[in-house]
């Protein structure tokens, strides 16, 4: 759950970065929402944690700088095509981290399926 809590921080610095290149005004509005929505699931990951006894990973800024920088650099460098192909294949390796994740999740463990 460390790890899915880790990806959700770097979810949002992606979209904010991705917000802050774009100059497209509707774009902005939709990286913006992202973000937002990925509050709520780093809300939720964290919550689920602490069921477990377990905490954030103390490296999340770094996560986030990185991130941010990454997602800042595609959208600047390569323009906002490139911002939302780059969106795409995050969300692809997001579903199939998530997938992986849980094929090794006890059975009975329904709280973190449901995350």
């Amino acid at each position: 759950m460390r790890v899915n809590h880790a990806g959700e921080v770097c979810a949002q610095a992606l979209y904010n970065a991705q917000a802050w290149a774009t100059q497209n005004a509707a774009l902005k509005a939709h990286f913006l929402e992202a973000s937002q929505e990925e509050t709520d699931h780093l809300a939720w990951t964290e919550q689920r944690l602490t069921e477990l006894g377990g905490r954030t990973s103390l490296l999340n800024p770094l996560w986030y700088a990185g991130a941010f920088g990454i997602g800042y650099a595609a959208a600047k460098l390569g323009g906002d095509r490139m911002s939302l192909g780059f969106v795409v294949e995050t969300e692809r390796q997001v579903e199939a981290h998530l997938e992986s994740h849980l094929g090794l999740l006890p059975a009975h463990d329904g709280a973190s399926r449901a995350i």
